[in-house]
């Protein structure tokens, strides 16, 4: 089986197809294991790109038909990042800093053999590099999508923010404080999120926040939000990135969430009417309720 590190695909530009072989055999005899393509000119050049996409391109100096400016217009006409050695009759040191001004990965001499094969050998180490910090991209790309997916379908209400201001929040803490979407939240300071009561503690939480090792990363504050206004709840605190930006995850949990003895506290006051401190109409509507399925399933006594 091939090496993976042995195998190279490029296609040649050159005068002829024995000039391509013999700079193909070169590289044969670096030990590579060689697949490549022979373009002469712009057109056969494009062709050998539709039909296979080259780890290197290898293009001799001073063709009239495929210059080496041609051959990087038609790679970058094709979105391709493709390094280019340029293989000339010399390659003194202005020569070679001239190709490299050019666009040119490096010139090298046909009768250094060795410095082609050196010379493959690092930018095809350069190529595995990029192919798998590409790979490492991706990876992360659908891991902060399946992040978000997982945020946004969370029953905890959670957001993170950078100096004091929200760059993201989920569906739950977009409801817990009354907003309809993220765009009404973003950039939102964090502090309009605490009951005016509470900002001294806050300020002073968030001053000296990430600062320890011992730091306390909960914090127990009045909350405000616009539909149910001041309510007890935990903030959790943890240090978060976003698209590769640090930034502060908060989690918020209402206490009332937490503590059953208050939830259920205010389960019954829910079923109050403030002013007469009798049960109000949605405790009778859903009692009543009750009573006509029990009498149509003939539960009822």
């Amino acid at each position: 089986m091939v090496s993976e590190e042995k195998l190279l695909h490029l296609i040649i530009v050159e005068e002829s197809p024995n000039d391509a072989e013999a700079i193909a055999n070169l590289l044969r005899n670096a030990g590579y294991v060689v697949r490549h393509q022979y373009a002469r000119d712009t057109e056969t050049l494009i062709a050998a790109l539709e039909r296979h996409t080259p780890d290197l391109v290898i293009c001799a100096d001073g063709l009239e038909e495929a210059s080496l400016s041609n051959v990087l217009d038609t790679l970058k006409e094709q979105k391709l990042e493709t390094p280019v050695i340029l293989v000339g009759d010399e390659a003194n040191e202005p020569q070679v800093i001239e190709a490299l001004r050019a666009g040119a990965t490096n010139l090298v001499s046909f009768d250094q053999p060795e410095h082609l094969g050196l010379v493959v050998a690092r930018e095809r180490k350069n190529l595995d590099i990029r192919r798998r910090l590409q790979f490492f991209e991706r990876s992360y790309q659908e891991t902060e999508r399946r992040c978000r997916a997982l945020l946004d379908s969370s029953r905890d209400a959670i957001a993170y923010v950078h100096d004091g201001m929200h760059i993201y929040a989920n569906q739950s803490y977009l409801e817990m404080f009354g907003f309809d979407d993220l765009e009404e939240i973003e950039g939102h300071p964090i502090m309009d999120m605490v009951a005016p009561s509470d900002h001294g503690r806050f300020k002073e939480f968030l001053r000296s926040y990430g600062k320890s090792e011992n730091q306390e990363d909960k914090l127990e504050v009045e909350c405000l939000s616009a539909v149910r206004g001041e309510f007890k709840a935990v903030m959790e605190f943890a240090p978060a990135a976003i698209e590769g930006e640090p930034c502060t995850q908060i989690v918020i949990r209402d206490q009332a969430a937490t503590d059953p003895e208050l939830a259920e506290k205010l389960k019954y006051l829910s079923k109050q009417d403030v002013v007469t401190g009798l049960f109000n109409r949605q405790y009778f509507m859903e009692e009543l309720n009750v009573a006509v399925n029990n009498a149509v399933s003939g539960s009822g006594n």
